[in-house]
């Protein structure tokens, strides 16, 4: 029995594989990782493979709970124990899939452990989670845990390919993506890619863009996606220092943009050093809980300084 459904997770994929043909099937499963790695495209194969539909089937022995807003509450729990003691509709098993199990309130959690203790006789509970260290140890304690790792830019770039996406565009995506096939898949949709390496493109180009105050306040709302950007700009200056270092085109990440790259290569190549220090730095600090506006209006004073390009040839 093959499961099929996901990029670059092999571990994942082949432990589900093991359970499903030697027929040992867990009570509970918690699949950790990052989000975008698949977890719930996965965890819904192997729920439909359980209940024997086939795939993107609906069914009424497979039910699927998420957050209320922002925490998943033990109304929630309790609905979710129900649903699983109930009879199998028209299979031998009921399986709930619980998204953002780290979201769980305390109530919730210790509700929960009373399936995980003493499982309905053919529930399989599969929890989801991007924040492992934020799940309750009893319940990690009684699940058996399946990792979600990022997937190799290589098997992401082939991956994006084989369904349509221009090679150039393939490849600086997956290279921009860390990873994370849901991100590389949403920098290829129409808009992704290109709103965000031209948001990327006005801190780099500022003479004539606009001042660092203004560029700052078109950044994406969230920290994660003001991260995003930052390391669209880490990759464009890395490039942009490759080509005066004499690198080839083909090595660039940013291939589909070498014009534009080529003019920010013109900078001198220290000014450029320092500028990818600055935006690292800027990174960090905005995935440690630092005021994210302010951490951007600094970073762009000083690539003002640092970045004197004027043309923004390519773009």
């Amino acid at each position: 029995m093959t499961i099929s459904g996901v990029v670059g997770q092999p571990l994942a994929q082949k432990t589900i594989e093991l359970s499903l043909v030697g027929g040992r099937v867990s009570h509970a499963y918690l699949f950790a990782g990052p989000d975008g790695t698949g977890k719930s495209i996965l965890a819904l194969e192997f729920a439909l493979h359980l209940v024997g539909a086939p795939r993107d089937a609906n069914h009424p022995d497979v039910i699927i709970a998420e957050p209320d807003g922002a925490s998943f509450k033990i109304e929630q729990a309790r609905w979710v124990q129900r649903e699983l003691s109930l009879k199998p509709v028209s299979s031998k098993r009921r399986v709930a899939i619980i998204k953002h199990a780290h979201t769980m309130t305390s109530e919730a959690a210790n509700s929960l452990l009373k399936v995980l203790e003493d499982p309905p006789s053919g529930a399989v509970l599969i929890l989801l989670t991007n924040n492992l260290e934020a799940m309750l140890p009893t319940i990690v304690s009684r699940c058996q845990i399946i990792p979600f790792r990022p997937a190799p830019v290589a098997e992401i770039e082939t991956f994006l390919i084989s369904n349509g996406v221009p090679e150039k565009r393939a490849h600086a995506a997956a290279s921009l993506s860390q990873g994370i096939v849901g991100r590389a898949l949403a920098l290829t949709a129409d808009e992704g890619l290109g709103d965000e390496r031209a948001l990327a493109a006005s801190c780099l180009f500022l003479k004539g863009a606009g001042d660092p105050f203004e560029i700052a306040s078109r950044f994406p709302a969230g920290r994660e996606a003001v991260a995003d950007v930052l390391t669209i700009i880490a990759w464009m200056i890395r490039d942009a220092v490759a080509i005066a270092s004499g690198a080839p085109e083909e090595a660039l990440v940013n291939l589909d943009i070498r014009d534009m790259i080529k003019s920010l290569s013109l900078v001198p190549r220290d000014n450029l050093l320092r500028a990818l220090q600055e935006t690292l730095k800027a990174r960090e600090r905005v995935e440690h809980n630092c005021n994210v506006q302010c951490t951007l209006e600094l970073m762009l004073m000083k690539m003002s300084r640092l970045l004197t390009v004027t043309g923004r040839e390519g773009h």
